[in-house]
């Protein structure tokens, strides 16, 4: 071992962790959503109601930072999915996250991540 045994996360706390970091990418997901249908919808009302010019203005310039904080929300989302290897600290995620929970190992630089099983020995 190389001394880091208070690290290891059983099997069980890696998936609760792998499903709570999976709800946040969704919930991440539709404020993004929801932010492109608003952007789409202001720019139908400054468009079909902009007499003034003002008005227009104003209302372009939300759409635009609607479009994009929505866009830079989906682009950089998933940044944050799965769960860190405690070494190098990479994301574990589809499949990385599924090699970790077969081998116990980290898909990137293998070092252990989950508890040893009974079968595999503490050693």
């Amino acid at each position: 071992m190389n001394g880091r045994e208070d690290e290891f996360m059983t099997k069980e706390q890696f998936l609760d962790r792998l499903q709570a970091r999976d709800r946040d990418y969704v919930m991440r997901g539709w404020i993004a959503l929801m932010l492109l249908v608003m952007a789409v919808v202001l720019m139908f009302v400054a468009v079909r109601f902009g007499t003034h010019a003002l008005a227009t203005k104003v209302l372009s310039g939300l759409v635009a930072m609607s479009l994009v904080t929505g866009t830079s929300i989906l682009l950089f989302w998933d940044l944050s999915r799965g769960v860190r290897c405690t070494s190098c600290r990479r994301r574990l995620f589809k499949t990385a996250a599924q090699i970790t929970l077969a081998t116990g190992n980290c898909a990137y630089c293998g070092d252990r991540v989950l508890e040893p099983t009974m079968e595999e020995g503490k050693s």
